[in-house]
């Protein structure tokens, strides 16, 4: 029986082991982004989902400067995953500092934080940002 050269074995050695790492590479690529757990403040970091929120709250009135990504410093709870028409949201919370009983807002991040809508909740009305579909209308309201 004719003896295999010692080369051969590396050659084959590296190649799988090649092969395993761009198995565990690309597995790691491909796992999907985290969308609950996280803090409005973290998730604005994100220069996506900052252009997002920005694009959605546009030019806020005196009032409503506190919305500004800039100057967001009330307390909020972690996001957590919603689904709406078969769709899946982050959706994520905040409120006015010193004064969360009237003033708090909710929002709704798409995948990849590309669009956002939300609604300020304030004492005897409910102001919607951004432009929401009817489910996602509902979703805020929570009709």
């Amino acid at each position: 029986m004719p003896m295999i050269p010692a080369s051969w074995f590396l050659r084959r050695a590296a190649g799988l082991l090649v092969l395993a790492f761009l198995f565990v590479d690309g597995a790691q690529a491909a796992a999907p982004q985290a969308t609950e757990g996280r803090y409005l403040f973290d998730i604005l970091k994100d220069p996506v989902y900052r252009r997002a929120w920005s694009r959605m709250i546009g030019s806020p009135g005196p009032r409503e400067r506190w919305l500004r990504a800039d100057r967001l410093s009330g307390p909020g709870g972690p996001s957590r995953e919603v689904w709406i028409a078969g769709r899946s949201y982050e959706r994520a919370d905040t409120c006015k500092r010193h004064d969360c009983g009237d003033n708090r807002f909710e929002v709704l991040f798409a995948p990849g934080g590309t669009r956002a809508v939300g609604v300020l909740r304030q004492p005897g009305r409910a102001r919607i940002f951004g432009s929401p579909s009817a489910a996602e209308r509902r979703a805020l309201l929570g009709v």
